[in-house]
């Protein structure tokens, strides 16, 4: 009988042991918990401006999009209306009275207007090389014999 109630008081210990146990852990849980809620509220604050500004960039870019193909449109129609006027105008040149020079400059000016506005809007436009920078040449210091 005396070891029995030696198990059950050992069996007793160790489940009081481990309810402090447990108790500790919780706690120490609970002691960090408003840190923790706080961080999940500031998370929770950046979570939604991150979403506010994709929101904002994405009706950006759709603006954009539409912007740029409409501007694309009326530009290759400005290029394709420049390129009917200078074929007019060559096909006048040897038949009909010669083009004046100041109509065909015109034309051809119109058309590079049209090619710079197609170019300045498209990022993957093809652009010539940068003509390479030439650098001075450094003076030396006399030697000291």
């Amino acid at each position: 009988m005396a070891q029995e109630r030696h198990e059950l008081k050992d069996k007793f210990d160790a489940k009081v042991e481990a309810a402090r146990t447990w108790a500790r852990r919780v706690g120490a849980e609970l002691a960090v918990l408003p840190d923790t809620l706080e961080k999940l509220r500031e998370g929770a604050t950046s979570f939604q401006a991150v979403g506010q500004r994709l929101e904002a960039t994405s009706a950006s870019l759709e603006e954009l999009t539409d912007l740029y193909g409409k501007t694309l449109g009326a530009a290759v129609r400005r290029s394709s209306s420049a390129a009917e006027a200078l074929q007019v105008q060559l096909s006048r040149l040897p038949t009909e009275a010669p083009a004046t020079p100041d109509l065909l400059t015109a034309t051809v000016d119109e058309l590079q207007r049209t090619m710079d506005a197609l170019a300045a809007m498209n990022p993957f436009w093809p652009t010539a090389p940068a003509a390479p920078v030439k650098k001075a040449a450094k003076k030396r210091a006399p030697r000291k014999s």
